[in-house]
Protein backbone atom coordinates (compact mmCIF):
# COMPACT_ATOMS: atom_id res chain seq x y z
CA UNK A 1 0.00 0.00 0.00
CA UNK A 2 2.93 2.31 0.88
CA UNK A 3 4.78 1.93 -2.27
CA UNK A 4 1.68 2.85 -4.50
CA UNK A 5 1.24 6.07 -2.74
CA UNK A 6 5.09 6.96 -2.93
CA UNK A 7 4.70 5.78 -6.76
CA UNK A 8 1.52 7.94 -7.05
CA UNK A 9 3.32 10.74 -5.23
CA UNK A 10 6.57 10.77 -7.73
CA UNK A 11 3.84 10.24 -10.83
CA UNK A 12 2.30 13.55 -9.44
CA UNK A 13 5.57 15.70 -9.14
CA UNK A 14 7.08 14.39 -12.40
CA UNK A 15 3.90 15.93 -14.06
CA UNK A 16 4.04 18.87 -12.09
CA UNK A 17 7.48 19.22 -13.18
CA UNK A 18 6.63 18.86 -16.92
CA UNK A 19 3.75 21.05 -16.41
CA UNK A 20 5.80 23.97 -14.63
CA UNK A 21 8.81 23.79 -17.31
CA UNK A 22 6.13 23.92 -20.47
CA UNK A 23 4.55 26.59 -18.76
CA UNK A 24 8.15 28.62 -18.32
CA UNK A 25 8.67 28.04 -22.23
CA UNK A 26 5.17 29.22 -22.99
CA UNK A 27 5.41 32.28 -20.68
CA UNK A 28 8.98 33.21 -22.54
CA UNK A 29 8.01 32.68 -26.10
CA UNK A 30 4.26 34.97 -25.35
CA UNK A 31 6.82 37.73 -24.12
CA UNK A 32 9.51 37.11 -26.73
CA UNK A 33 6.37 37.81 -29.30
CA UNK A 34 5.10 40.68 -27.56
CA UNK A 35 8.19 42.60 -26.64
CA UNK A 36 9.45 42.35 -30.60
CA UNK A 37 7.38 45.51 -31.83
CA UNK A 38 7.75 47.51 -28.62
CA UNK A 39 10.51 50.32 -27.77
CA UNK A 40 11.38 52.04 -25.15
CA UNK A 41 9.38 55.32 -24.88
CA UNK A 42 10.80 58.82 -26.27
CA UNK A 43 9.09 61.11 -24.16
CA UNK A 44 11.06 62.11 -21.22
CA UNK A 45 10.09 64.67 -17.87
CA UNK A 46 10.16 68.03 -19.33
CA UNK A 47 8.87 67.30 -22.74
CA UNK A 48 6.07 69.30 -24.14
CA UNK A 49 3.13 66.62 -24.85
CA UNK A 50 -0.52 66.46 -26.66
CA UNK A 51 -3.06 64.73 -24.81
CA UNK A 52 -5.63 62.76 -26.88
CA UNK A 53 -9.04 63.58 -26.25
CA UNK A 54 -11.77 60.71 -26.26
CA UNK A 55 -15.32 61.82 -26.90
CA UNK A 56 -16.42 58.17 -26.18
CA UNK A 57 -14.76 58.54 -23.01
CA UNK A 58 -14.64 62.97 -22.33
CA UNK A 59 -17.26 64.22 -20.22
CA UNK A 60 -15.66 67.95 -19.36
CA UNK A 61 -15.04 68.59 -22.99
CA UNK A 62 -18.22 70.08 -24.99
CA UNK A 63 -19.81 68.48 -27.61
CA UNK A 64 -19.72 69.93 -31.16
CA UNK A 65 -22.51 69.77 -33.61
CA UNK A 66 -20.49 67.52 -35.85
CA UNK A 67 -17.66 65.26 -33.55
CA UNK A 68 -15.90 64.16 -36.68
CA UNK A 69 -14.21 67.54 -36.99
CA UNK A 70 -13.59 68.26 -33.56
CA UNK A 71 -10.39 68.38 -32.07
CA UNK A 72 -9.09 65.35 -31.41
CA UNK A 73 -5.94 66.61 -29.32
CA UNK A 74 -5.31 69.28 -26.62
CA UNK A 75 -2.94 71.43 -25.53
CA UNK A 76 1.22 71.35 -25.23
CA UNK A 77 1.56 70.21 -21.89
CA UNK A 78 4.93 69.39 -19.81
CA UNK A 79 5.38 66.01 -18.59
CA UNK A 80 6.15 66.57 -14.86
CA UNK A 81 6.31 62.90 -13.67
CA UNK A 82 6.85 59.47 -15.15
CA UNK A 83 4.61 57.52 -13.28
CA UNK A 84 5.74 54.02 -15.15
CA UNK A 85 7.64 53.12 -18.35
CA UNK A 86 5.02 54.36 -20.72
CA UNK A 87 2.77 55.91 -17.96
CA UNK A 88 3.61 59.97 -17.93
Amino acid sequence: MVEVVEHDLMNRDEALSQLKFHLERAQDLMSKHANRHRRPSPIKVGDMVYLKLRPHRQLSMSNKLHPKLATKYYGLFPVVVAVGTVAF
